[in-house]
C-alpha cells in the first residue's frame, strides 16, 4: 500500500469517516509527521526512518491522548534519530507519551520523567536530573593541562587539592589529566582553580563529568 492508502485504511479502522474528519487527519499527518514527499510511495520502498514515521502516523491518526512507543529510534542513523526525537518532542505538547527503551541516551534526550523497572519491581520514578542526584552522591571534575608533571609535582598537587580522590596521570609528553572525585556538593571550582594557579599549570580543558543514565541504571539494578 502507499502511505496515503495505508493511513486512510487505519483511519477508517479507528472510526474516522469520509465526512471530512478523515481527510483532515490525513492532512494533519502529512504535515506534522513530514510525510508529504513519500505520500504516494509504496511503504515497502521507504527508508527505515520514513517507515518509522509512518508507524507514528498510524498510531496518531485518531488523535489519542496517550501514545506508547517501543524503541522509537532503534536502527536509525544519527540524522534520523535527531528527527524522530524532535518529532516526539513536538507531539508531546498535548499528549502523554510513554517510551520503552534500553537506549538510555534517548531518555536524556526527550523524557521529562524516568521510570526504572527490574524483575517486576519499581526501582525509580524521577526526573532525569533528580535521578542523578538521588542515586549518584559523588561528582567528578576533569582537567587537562599542557604540562608534563614529575612525581614531586604530582604529590604536591594531590596534597593541595584536598578531595576524596585525586588522580593525576600523564597522557603524553605534553599533557596531563587531573581527575577529582568527591561528594557532589563538595567540589568547588574556584578553589580548584586557585590551587592549580599556584602550580603554574596551563589548563586546556576543564569540565564536570555528569554520571550517565547507563551508570545510574547499572547501580540501581545491580
Amino acid at each position: 500500500m502507499e502511505v496515503s492508502e495505508f493511513l486512510s485504511f487505519v483511519g477508517k479502522m479507528r472510526g474516522l469517516n469520509n465526512n471530512g474528519s478523515l481527510n483532515t487527519r490525513l492532512s494533519d499527518m502529512a504535515e506534522q509527521i513530514n510525510l508529504k514527499e513519500v505520500w504516494h510511495k509504496p511503504i515497502e520502498t521507504l527508508s527505515k526512518g520514513f517507515k518509522r514515521r509512518v508507524g507514528i502516523a498510524q498510531a496518531l491518526i485518531h488523535d489519542p491522548d496517550i501514545l506508547i512507543l517501543d524503541e522509537p529510534t532503534d536502527g536509525l542513523d544519527p540524522n534520523q534519530k535527531y528527527e524522530m526525537r524532535d518529532l516526539i518532542k513536538k507531539i508531546s505538547t498535548n499528549k502523554a507519551i510513554v517510551i520503552s527503551t534500553h537506549i538510555l541516551e534517548e531518555v536524556e534526550a526527550v523524557c521529562s520523567r524516568t521510570v526504572i523497572i527490574a524483575n517486576g519491581q519499581l526501582l525509580a520514578n524521577e526526573t532525569p536530573d533528580n535521578l542523578g542526584k538521588q542515586f549518584n552522591k559523588k561528582n567528578m571534575f576533569s582537567l587537562k593541562v599542557a604540562n608534563k608533571l614529575n612525581n614531586t609535582q604530582i604529590k604536591d598537587i594531590k596534597s593541595s587539592l584536598d578531595y576524596k580522590k585525586v588522580t593525576v596521570k600523564n597522557l603524553n609528553i605534553t599533557d596531563t589529566l587531573i581527575l577529582i572525585e568527591d561528594e557532589m556538593e563538595n567540589i568547588n571550582l574556584n578553589k580548584i582553580m586557585t590551587q592549580l594557579k599556584k602550580h603554574k599549570l596551563d589548563i586546556n580543558e576543564a569540565t564536570f563529568i555528569k554520571p550517565s543514565l547507563d551508570d545510574i541504571f547499572r547501580k540501581i539494578t545491580q
